[in-house]
């Protein structure tokens, strides 16, 4: 997929998340790879790579690479992209009356027990 076909496709994956509030975003969904191949573009325009983690490597590996210049961890992808899915969805659905988003558990947002504060999910990883 090139730099044009890629921003074509990617555009519908956008599309797709707000005519779909809510909808769930997995590491194997097609959406989320488009996302992942343009995420890769942004950081190096010319690689031909469809993981951010292959890409990480990839460019880790080049000397005098600013860590600013490395795309996140597909993990760290994945739970930015839940949080943009669920922002969506709110706005999505701002026009209705009476909105009734789900609970933002398992959108990149965990509540804090202790506090009751929702914090972001910055990565499952361990």
């Amino acid at each position: 997929m090139g730099g044009l076909e890629c921003l074509r496709e990617v555009t519908e994956a956008f599309n797709n998340f707000m005519n779909h509030p809510y909808m769930t975003v997995t590491v194997n969904c097609k959406q989320f790879q488009l996302l992942e191949r343009f995420t890769v573009i942004i950081y190096n325009k010319t690689s031909n790579l469809d993981s951010v983690n292959e890409a990480r490597r990839k460019l880790f590996s080049q000397k005098n690479r600013p860590m600013e210049k490395i795309p996140p961890t597909q993990e760290a992808l994945l739970q930015h992209t839940l949080r943009a899915v669920y922002q969506a969805g709110i706005w999505a659905t701002s026009d209705q009356c009476e909105q009734k988003p789900p609970t933002p558990e398992g959108f990149g947002w965990t509540l804090e027990s202790a506090t009751k504060t929702w914090r972001p999910v910055w990565s499952n990883c361990l």
